[in-house]
């Protein structure tokens, strides 16, 4: 993972503040990094979301299948609400020696499951991302107080430091690198190359159009994540 001090000094290199291999001293960092948390504002200012993965462990409740996440009123996980629901998340059984991988299902899938109330090692996770709190759905329902591992897409809404490290989704790097060149090479009295303009235009083109599909309303009943095809629970889990 890339930290933020990374991410500034590529820009840096990418804009000819200074030369590759030359040490970006700190005073020009922190001015950068400002100018950074200026531009992540200004796109969310136009609706264009900056995402970021992020792993999280939450202890589940025996007998309870379902839980809020967010940061509104008593959610049962108060942490930032999540956008979608990433493959990778997985259950670790009380005791810290075993993990066991969770399909990621769509709500609609879970709502057509006619017997929820079954107690066991959760096969499932589904997601319904309402606001201002989502909710998880558990199936099975869980036994045990086990952990859940969750790897999620959150909105970042600024970086908080230079050290701070990040794990960004395809194509939000090299936004960010090559937006932040074209944003404070005029400070430094530095004009950026035509292709250095096209490769910035286009990648926030490519990403605007992968948040709006993100954040279609249908996103809203369903969920992120559909799959049709039918299962026989006795076969055991289905992973796609």
């Amino acid at each position: 993972m890339a930290s933020v001090l990374d991410l500034i000094t590529d820009s840096a290199e990418t804009a000819r503040i200074f030369a590759p291999g030359d040490t970006l001293l700190n005073d020009k960092a922190q001015s950068i990094f400002r100018e950074l948390n200026r531009m992540i504002g200004s796109w969310a200012n136009e609706n264009f979301l900056i995402f970021e993965q992020k792993e999280e462990t939450l202890t589940l409740v025996a007998d309870q299948a379902s839980y809020t996440i967010g940061k509104s009123g008593s959610p049962d996980f108060d942490t930032v609400r999540p956008q979608e629901i990433l493959k990778g998340s997985f259950i670790r059984k009380s005791g810290g020696n075993q993990d066991f991988p969770l399909a990621v299902k769509s709500f609609e899938e879970y709502r057509r499951i006619g017997n929820k109330s079954t107690g066991a090692r959760p096969w499932w996770i589904a997601y319904n991302p309402t606001f201002p709190n989502g909710t998880l759905f558990l199936w099975f329902r869980p036994n045990a107080t086990d952990e859940l591992h969750l790897l999620s897409l959150k909105e970042l809404g600024s970086f908080t430091g230079l050290t701070q490290t990040i794990s960004l989704p395809p194509g939000y790097e090299d936004a960010i690198h090559y937006n932040l060149a074209i944003r404070i090479a005029p400070k430094y009295g530095k004009q950026q190359r035509a292709d250095i303009v096209a490769e910035a235009t286009k990648s926030i083109k490519v990403l605007k159009r992968r948040n709006a599909q993100r954040l279609s309303p249908t996103q809203l009943e369903v969920g992120m994540f559909t799959n049709r095809r039918r299962h026989n629970i006795s076969d055991g889990p289905f992973f796609p």
